[in-house]
């Protein structure tokens, strides 16, 4: 996506080529690490924000907190709601839960929910960071497995230690974000 031109028929044509590809693939039982997942379950919602770009501006310029809280307490609903009538997503598993629009629809509200936070963190004193880490997301997404695989091996973990450790590598991720904004530039999009 980072070397094509940036038209909506070309990402269709895209995802419906690397669809096809890891559906052929799945059927010869060759396994590409994560391909699955990576079209099926990664791919729609980096589409979907290219598809709801034009709805950023209008909510960056909302500056209504009233209307943000609004957003986030319904994003929040519709996501349990969805995992709740869902089940449980597997994602490193090319899990859905139990249908696929569900959970679709619980991706594009949460991805609503992390949005109106991620609104609120920028308005902070230390929102460089966030912003560094929002730039960063690509380049996070493609290299935090490498990390969670070692986490998912520690015995005896509990669900505290996951969230401090998803806060740690978060924050280990800072310096690499902005090593790559400055010497390698396309690790973060095309459009940085």
């Amino acid at each position: 996506m980072q070397v094509l031109p940036e038209k909506k028929w070309v990402y269709v044509l895209l995802f419906v080529a690397l669809s096809a590809g890891a559906v052929y693939l799945n059927s010869i039982d060759v396994e590409v690490s994560n391909a699955n997942v990576n079209v099926l379950v990664c791919m729609p919602f980096f589409l979907i924000g290219y598809f709801l770009k034009p709805l950023k501006s209008v909510l960056s310029n909302l500056h209504n907190y009233y209307i943000e809280a609004a957003l986030l307490v319904v994003s929040v609903s519709l996501v349990i709601a969805c995992g709740h009538y869902n089940g449980y997503v597997w994602m490193y598993l090319c899990g859905y839960g139990n249908n696929y629009i569900l959970f679709v629809i619980g991706g594009m509200v949460g991805a609503v929910m992390l949005y109106v936070v991620s609104l609120w963190l920028s308005r902070l004193s230390y929102r460089r960071m966030i912003l560094t880490l929002s730039k960063g997301s690509i380049l996070i997404i493609g290299l935090h497995i490498v990390l969670v695989r070692r986490l998912v091996e520690l015995p005896n973990r509990m669900w505290s230690e996951d969230l401090i450790m998803a806060i740690l590598i978060l924050l280990l991720f800072v310096p690499v974000v902005r090593l790559a904004e400055l010497f390698f530039p396309l690790l973060l999009g095309r459009h940085q």
